[in-house]
């Protein structure tokens, strides 16, 4: 049977939008998360119809996951961004994400993550009182999950992850 060349390159083509090149995943990163905190993590999809899921009155640590939910699979999710709100509550950060495409300076990777993986991306989010604790989780957790749409990376670990990317 010949190749249908045509057909593969356009196969190619649209499988590689999805192609994520900036994925580490690293075990002794994992190993090092010192766990400061216990987390209580609550997990939206990522949604226009489910804004009035977000708390308005709570801030702390928040992720996008995608997730592929097929064949009952009980645990296959990517996690692309780790953020943090102290000036804001959940909900303005959530909305602030629904209208990235409409911002002045949009930030073209997220955007690429929010369309992409539209109705596959979760929003998870695990509130914190102490503000004097926030900052310091969102580092801990770049650091240990290296999430591929941060651009910004603690300074203890800013020099490698330039050399990675």
């Amino acid at each position: 049977m010949p190749i249908d060349f045509a057909a593969r390159k356009d196969s190619v083509n649209t499988l590689s939008q999805y192609n994520v090149k900036r994925f580490v995943l690293s075990p002794d990163q994992w190993r090092t998360y010192p766990n400061r905190f216990d987390l209580n993590w609550n997990k939206i999809q990522f949604l226009p119809t489910n804004i009035n899921l977000i708390p308005d009155n709570q801030k702390g640590i928040y992720s996008f996951v995608a997730s592929a939910n097929i064949a009952q699979h009980p645990d296959c999710s990517y996690l692309f961004y780790i953020g943090k709100t102290v000036d804001q509550t959940f909900k303005i950060r959530y909305k602030q994400y629904l209208n990235e495409e409409r911002d002045s300076k949009p930030r073209y990777h997220i955007l690429d993550m929010l369309k992409l993986w539209e109705n596959h991306l979760w929003f998870c989010y695990a509130p914190i009182d102490d503000d004097t604790l926030i900052s310091q989780l969102e580092d801990d957790l770049i650091e240990a999950f290296l999430p591929p749409m941060n651009r910004s990376y603690p300074a203890t670990i800013r020099h490698i992850m330039k050399g990675i990317f």
